[in-house]
Parts: C-alpha cells; structure tokens; sequence
C-alpha cells in the first residue's frame, strides 16, 4: 500500500490530476485501517 500511495502522489500533477489523489487516500485510508488493528492486537 505504501508503494501505492507514492507512486499516486509523484504522478498526480502529470498524469491523473484529482483522481490520481483520491486513489491516493483510498490506500491512505486502508494502510491506517490496517494499522490501527495491528495496533489494537498488541
């Protein structure tokens, strides 16, 4: 997701504009979802 998340923000400006930034929080939003559950097994 990390990866994702990267390569949406570098290309945004040239390639998808706004949608390349959503895609962006999608996986943002996901990888703190993901995080915070690991988080909470501990």
């Amino acid at each position: 997701m990390v990866g994702n998340i990267i390569k949406y923000v570098v290309r945004y400006p040239k390639k998808n504009g706004i949608e390349d930034l959503l895609k962006t929080r999608t996986y943002l939003n996901r990888l703190i979802e993901r995080t915070e559950a690991n988080d909470s097994d501990d």
